[in-house]
């Protein structure tokens, strides 16, 4: 009886937390639109994709950072991105994180600290999704996986530091 108990409380705890991700996940805004002031929405202007790979660490203060590729005109460029937060966090993870870039409109203007909404889930493997925006208005679509020993929920700020390597692109 204990054993099927814990089981049940287990498969609840877990609905629990995926109806929230769930929730919390459709307050973020639509990836092909933006808040703009004179009519409230804006279409977006697809420049690009982006591929990173990385490491998280979490005891509450989170941090993350990796490398990866950004897909410009038809050449790739060197990445890399770290950052920083508080949250109900706790453990390593190993990240991947796909993008869609819009409204990159020059090469030098992925750089930058973005910021915008988030929600996320991890309890061994995790799924999480943000839209963020830099000070060139180059908008961020990003879908993470996850996967170590982790544990987080969460639906909030984020905020992502972005750097060209090398302004050449590789091979």
């Amino acid at each position: 009886m204990k054993l099927y108990l814990k089981k049940s409380l287990s498969i609840l705890s877990f609905g629990f937390l995926f109806a929230f991700f769930l929730s919390a996940c459709s307050l973020l805004p639509k990836q092909n639109t933006v808040p703009d002031a004179a009519d409230g929405t804006r279409t977006l202007v697809h420049s690009g994709t982006l591929h990173i790979s990385g490491r998280s660490y979490a005891l509450l203060v989170n941090g993350a950072w990796g490398t990866g590729l950004l897909h410009y005109k038809g050449k790739k460029y060197q990445i890399k991105a770290k950052s920083i937060g508080l949250g109900y966090a706790l453990g390593i993870k190993h990240i991947s994180i796909k993008g869609t870039v819009y409204n990159l409109k020059t090469l030098n203007h992925i750089n930058g600290k973005y910021t915008g909404l988030k929600a996320g889930i991890t309890i061994g493997k995790g799924i999480a999704a943000s839209n963020i925006t830099n000070s060139h208005d180059v908008v961020l679509s990003l879908s993470t996986k996850s996967k170590g020993v982790a544990v987080d929920v969460g639906a909030g700020l984020a905020s992502l530091q972005i750097q060209l390597t090398s302004p050449k692109p590789v091979k």
